[in-house]
C-alpha cells in the first residue's frame, strides 16, 4: 500500500510528470450536463447488534477526461444505532474524516485523488448499536471539484443499498482512526519537515508549501485537507502556514497577490477566504507533478529582508516615497509638514531609533499614505535587536477636526480650539470635520509609545483632531508602551483594527472624539480595553465625546488585567455587538457626568456579551448600578461564555466564535450611514467559524502574535 501511495502523491520528488496539463482557470467551462452523484452502500442491511459494518461512499459521474478529483461533505447517522469506529485506508485516495461531531451523528468527510476519485471513494466502519440503523444514514455532499478545479453539480441519492459489486470488501475489523500523523506515515513514511521558530516567515515561501519545508508534497496535502475537513485548527498551529500558503484556490489569475492585484489567489467571489477541497485538489495536483498556475509560485512579500538602509531625520521637506527594498530608520521625531505627503510602499519596514526616540509626526495639512496589502503589510517597529514595548515613539497624526478642549481660537480656523501634541510633535484641532491626514491600510505598528523627555508614555498610534477624510483600515498596534490607539477629539473612523499587548488601554479617547469603529479586537491590554473621557477641564464640554463602536471583541487574562470598558468625565458611547471577555471589571461608569449620559441614553450598550470579568460589572457605590443597567432585558445583553476558539492564545489567537456559539447568532444592526456594514449577523469583531472551522478571519496572515511578554 505504501509504495502505491507514495508513487502517486510523491511523484514530484521522483521527477514524474503527468501527460495531462492542468490549466486551472484557463480550462474550458465544464459541461453543463455533467452529473456527479454519490450513493451510500453498506456491507450488510441487517447486521446484528455488536457487529461491525462498512459504509461505502460511492461516486458516479458522467464520462469525461476531466474527472472528479475531490469531494467534500458529511455522513449523517443515528448515534443511538451506529457508532463510528474508523476508516479503511484506500490507496491511493486520501480520505480525511473529522469525528468531532460523531456523538451527534455527523462526520465531515473530504476525499482527494489527483488522478481522479475511484467509485468507492471512501469506506468507513461502524459498530451496530441497535436495529434499523439505516433509518437516518445518508451522505450530504457540499462540493465536488474536478481535476481542472471546476466545481461540478453534486447530487446525493437518498437511498442506501447493499454493496453488490464483485470487488471484495476488506474486513471492518481493520478500520482505525486516521489523523494527520497517521496519514503522513501512510503516504510519506520517513518524510518530515524542519522545525521552525513559531510565527517565522520563511524567505522564498511558495504557495502550496503549507508545512514550510521548501517542497510541495504529501505533507502539505494532508495538512490542508485536515484543516478543510475540521480535523486540525486553522490558526493555532504556528509551525504551518495554512492561511496564506494553503489558500490557493480559486486561482483568480493573472495576479499572485502583488500590489494592485484586486483579487488575489484564494479569494472567493464574495470576498472571503476559506480552506476547502478546491485548495486541497490544487496542491495535490502540484504534488503529483501536474503543474498549476498558482501552486508553486513565490508568494509576494515572502522574501529575505532588504539589506539597504536609509536614515531619515528632522523634516521631510518635499513629497517623498519610502520603498520596500530599503529599511528606513527614523532618528528623533521626523516631521511631515503641511502640504507634504509621505508615501510608504507595501512591504516596507520603518524603524524608530531607540537612542534618539525615533517617531513619526504628521502635521496638520500633511499626509501619510502607508498602504500595504494582506501579503505585504507596512511595518513600523524600532531598531533594537530585542524589541520591547515603548522602544520608539510611535506615529502621531495631527488633524484639523473638532475638539472640545484647547488653548484658544486663533489657529487655522478662528473659533475652534487647538492643542499641542505630546512631545511638541505639532498642533492639532480646527473646524474641518472632513479633514484628511492620509491613509493607513494593512499597517503593523509595533512597540511604539516611548515617553518623550519630561512626559508620559504615548500611544502606538495617536490620532489627534483627525477628520473623517483619513482612512484607518486594517491596522495592528502591538506592544505599545502606552495606549494602543489614542484619539483626542476629531471625527476619525476606524475599521478592522487589532490591538495587542498594550501596556495601558487598548483604545483611549477624550476631548470630543465622535468617530465610528467597526470590527475592533483588543487582546491583553494592561489598561481597560476601552477607556473614554469627555474633557477633564469640563465634563460637559461640547462636542461631547461620543464614539459609536459596533462588532468589538475584547479579551484578556490577569496578564493584562486592565478590564473591559471604563467610561468617565462625561463621555458618551454607543457600543453594540461587543464581546467583553476580560479579566478586571467588565463595565465601569464613573462620575456624575457619565452617569447622566447613561440616564440620557447617550451611553447605550446593547446586544453584547460579558463573561469572565472580576466582576463583569462594577460594584462600586456610585451613581450607576452597572449590573442593573447592563442586564436590563431591553438592552439584550448576556452574561455567558461566548465560546471563542482560542482568544487567549497570544501567539496565534483565534477570536472566532465556535460554530453555533452564542456569539454566532443575533446582534443589532449598525446604522446605515454609509460607513458601517449593516446586517452583520453575529456578535464580536470576527465572523464565527464555519462547520469545519476553515474560514479565515480578517486579521489572519498579516498580523503578528507573541509568546511570553509582548
Amino acid at each position: 500500500m505504501r509504495q502505491s501511495l507514495v508513487a502517486l502523491l510523491m511523484a514530484v520528488a521522483a521527477g514524474c510528470r503527468s501527460d495531462v496539463l492542468m490549466r486551472g482557470l484557463d480550462a474550458p467551462a465544464p459541461d453543463a450536463r455533467r452529473a456527479v452523484s454519490t450513493r451510500l452502500e453498506v456491507s450488510s442491511l441487517n447486521a446484528p447488534v455488536g457487529e461491525r459494518i462498512l459504509v461505502v461512499v460511492r461516486l458516479a459521474q458522467s464520462s469525461s477526461l476531466d474527472r472528479v478529483a475531490g469531494v467534500q461533505g458529511a455522513i449523517h447517522f443515528d448515534p443511538a444505532r451506529l457508532q463510528f469506529v474508523g476508516q479503511m485506508p484506500a490507496a491511493p485516495t486520501l480520505v480525511m474524516v473529522s469525528d468531532a461531531r460523531a456523538g451527534q451523528g455527523s462526520l465531515r468527510v473530504l476525499c482527494v485523488n489527483a488522478r481522479g476519485l475511484p467509485d468507492r471513494m471512501a469506506m468507513l466502519a461502524f459498530q451496530v448499536l441497535a436495529p434499523s440503523y439505516l433509518r437516518a444514514l445518508r451522505f450530504e455532499g457540499s462540493q465536488a471539484v474536478t481535476q481542472r478545479l471546476q466545481s461540478a453539480a453534486l447530487s446525493t441519492s437518498p437511498e442506501v443499498g447493499r454493496v453488490r459489486d464483485t470487488i471484495p470488501l476488506p474486513s471492518a475489523d481493520a478500520a482505525r482512526r486516521l489523523g494527520v500523523r497517521e496519514w503522513d506515515e501512510l503516504l510519506a513514511p520517513g518524510l518530515t519537515h524542519a522545525a521552525l521558530t513559531p510565527g517565522q516567515i520563511v524567505p522564498g515561501l511558495r504557495y502550496g508549501d503549507v508545512t514550510l519545508d521548501g517542497a510541495i508534497n504529501v505533507l502539505d496535502v494532508v495538512m490542508d485537507a485536515n484543516v478543510a475537513v475540521g480535523m486540525a485548527d486553522l490558526l493555532v498551529n504556528p509551525s504551518v502556514d495554512v492561511v496564506i500558503a494553503g489558500n490557493v484556490a480559486p486561482f483568480n489569475l493573472p495576479g499572485l497577490g502583488e500590489v494592485g492585484d484586486a483579487s488575489p489567489p484564494g479569494r472567493n467571489a464574495d470576498g472571503t477566504f476559506t480552506i476547502d477541497v478546491l485548495d486541497v485538489v490544487a496542491i495535490s495536483n502540484e504534488a503529483v507533478g501536474v503543474n498549476q498556475p498558482v501552486v508553486g509560485e513565490a508568494i509576494p512579500g515572502r522574501v529575505a529582508p532588504p539589506t539597504a538602509r536609509a536614515v531619515v531625520a528632522d523634516t521631510v521637506r518635499a513629497d517623498r516615497t519610502f520603498f520596500h527594498d530599503t529599511v528606513y530608520e527614523l532618528r528623533g521625531t521626523v516631521i511631515v509638514p503641511g502640504s507634504v505627503t509621505l508615501t510608504i510602499e507595501a512591504g516596507t519596514q520603518v524603524e524608530g531609533d531607540v537612542a534618539t526616540r525615533g517617531a513619526l509626526a504628521v502635521q496638520r495639512g500633511g499626509r501619510l499614505r502607508a498602504v500595504g496589502t494582506r501579503l505585504q503589510p507596512v511595518v513600523f517597529t524600532c531598531t533594537a535587536a530585542a524589541k520591547s514595548p515603548g522602544c520608539w515613539g510611535g506615529i502621531i497624526l495631527n488633524g484639523a477636526s473638532l475638539l472640545n478642549n484647547g488653548s484658544g481660537t486663533t489657529g487655522i480656523d478662528i473659533g475652534c480650539p487647538e492643542k499641542v501634541a505630546p512631545g511638541n510633535a505639532g498642533t492639532y484641532g480646527g473646524c474641518r470635520v472632513q479633514d484628511t491626514s492620509g491613509t493607513l491600510r494593512y499597517v503593523r505598528i509595533e512597540y511604539g509609545g516611548m515617553m518623550p523627555p519630561g512626559g508620559s508614555a504615548t500611544a502606538g498610534l495617536s490620532l489627534l483632531g483627525v477628520g473623517t477624510g483619513t482612512v484607518i483600515d486594517s491596522i495592528q498596534v502591538h506592544g505599545s508602551g502606552g495606549d494602543g490607539v489614542f484619539l483626542s477629539g476629531g471625527t476619525a473612523d476606524l475599521r478592522d483594527v487589532f490591538i495587542t499587548g498594550s501596556t495601558a488601554a487598548g483604545v483611549r479617547w477624550d476631548d470630543g472624539w465622535v468617530g465610528r469603529v467597526q470590527f475592533l479586537a483588543v487582546l491583553e491590554s494592561g489598561g481597560p480595553a476601552l477607556s473614554g473621557s469627555n474633557s477633564l477641564p469640563d465634563s460637559n464640554a461640547g462636542p461631547r465625546s461620543h464614539p459609536r463602536i459596533f462588532n468589538a471583541t475584547m479579551a484578556g487574562t490577569a496578564q493584562g488585567g486592565g478590564g473591559g470598558v471604563l467610561l468617565e468625565h462625561g463621555t458618551a458611547l454607543t457600543l453594540g455587538d461587543a464581546i467583553v471577555l476580560q479579566s478586571g471589571v467588565g463595565l465601569d461608569v464613573n462620575g456624575d457626568a457619565s452617569c447622566a449620559q447613561a440616564a440620557a441614553l447617550t451611553i447605550d450598550i446593547s446586544s453584547s456579551i460579558f463573561f469572565g470579568g472580576t466582576p463583569d460589572f462594577s460594584t462600586d457605590a456610585d451613581c450607576l448600578d452597572e449590573a442593573a443597567y447592563a442586564t436590563d432585558p431591553a438592552r439584550a445583553n448576556a452574561v455567558s461564555d461566548p465560546l471563542l476558539i482560542a482568544p487567549l492564545n497570544t501567539l496565534t489567537p483565534d477570536l472566532r466564535p465556535r460554530s453555533g456559539a452564542p456569539a454566532s447568532l443575533g446582534g443589532v444592526s449598525a446604522p446605515p450611514d454609509g460607513f458601517f456594514m449593516t446586517g452583520v449577523p453575529y456578535i464580536g469583531a470576527v465572523e464565527p467559524a464555519n462547520g469545519a472551522g476553515s474560514n479565515i478571519p480578517w486579521y489572519a496572515g498579516w498580523t503578528r502574535g507573541w509568546s511570553g511578554t509582548p
